[in-house]
């Protein structure tokens, strides 16, 4: 596992743009702008406007952050129309972060297939909460699927509804205890990928 060095952002991409980028200032101390290599048909990038030490990258800055960050997101949703789409942050080389700043993708679900139904689903399967780790009357936290420390975050609540306050501290209290628990005989904290797929802007 490799960690980002302060030679690496040397050069970073998202600390340095032209106005042809088409970069925006949603809020204070964040940008937006198009991904023109992408083969999705809305990929849109959300970032800090200055690159972070390796300690706040792997925590996503804290709760605070998250939610600022989901709120930007959610408010270009919101300007899509219903369309389904997927709010997405890679952290490490292992998850697939090319560059050392932060950056989340809001991107439309490629293909044909999505999610739609994922929630009842899930709400299903965990009914019995055996598997939920985290869980109160909004939202519950179950682990599955086929990785290490793999979560499904979803509503308790068939609307479907989530506040971004909530999904933003549950998201940094799991980044946080994954952190302790999956940290590398080195000292490293885990690589890890986060996606919240939302669906008629919920």
């Amino acid at each position: 596992q490799k960690m980002w060095s302060n030679v690496d952002r040397i050069q970073c991409p998202f600390c340095h743009f032209s106005e042809e980028d088409g970069v925006t200032s949603p809020r204070e101390g964040w940008r937006s702008k198009t991904n023109k290599f992408s083969v999705y048909d809305v990929n849109r990038i959300i970032f800090p406007d200055s690159c972070w030490a390796n300690e706040e990258l792997y925590k996503l800055g804290g709760a605070h952050k998250i939610e600022t960050a989901l709120k930007i997101a959610k408010g270009e949703i919101d300007s899509f129309a219903g369309v389904p789409l997927v709010v997405s942050v890679n952290i490490g080389f292992q998850a697939g972060q090319n560059y050392p700043h932060l950056h989340y993708h809001l991107q439309s679900v490629f293909g044909k297939k999505h999610a739609s139904g994922t929630a009842d689903k899930l709400r299903e399967l965990y009914k019995h909460k055996l598997n939920l780790v985290l869980f109160d009357e909004e939202i519950s936290v179950a682990v599955g699927g086929v990785r290490s420390g793999q979560c499904f975050i979803y509503p308790r609540s068939t609307s479907g509804d989530m506040s971004l306050s909530k999904i933003a501290s549950v998201v940094h209290r799991l980044v946080t205890h994954a952190k302790k628990k999956f940290r590398s005989i080195q000292g490293l904290p885990p690589d890890f990928t986060i996606a919240l797929y939302f669906e008629k802007g919920r």
